[in-house]
């Protein structure tokens, strides 16, 4: 096989930016407590009203996800949690969360 070359290079984006990217239909990875992409989420949660279920992976929220907070219905997000912690808890009880 040969290798495949790269041509362009990497490049840091803004989280709107990054936002921007997503679609309806998306499968996305928050990671882990601390690890959570806040400005992300914050911007991706701008976007509400333009998407549509859009899956959002995370573990151990150590805050509240923006996302979940501005789609209290559950219509466009979709959170599934792979371990509760105390705010995941709640969502879940709700509803809110898998």
């Amino acid at each position: 096989m040969t290798p495949v070359a790269h041509t362009k290079q990497a490049c840091r984006i803004s989280a709107a930016d990054a936002a921007a990217l997503v679609r309806s239909g998306s499968q996305l990875e928050y990671g882990t407590a601390l690890a959570q992409p806040d400005v992300f989420d914050q911007a991706l949660a701008e976007r509400t009203a333009e998407l549509h279920d859009v899956r959002i992976r995370g573990c151990l929220s150590m805050r509240p996800r923006a996302v979940l907070e501005a789609d209290p219905q559950r219509e466009h997000f979709h959170w599934f949690s792979w371990h509760h912690g105390g705010y995941d808890r709640k969502k879940g009880d709700a509803g809110l969360a898998n």
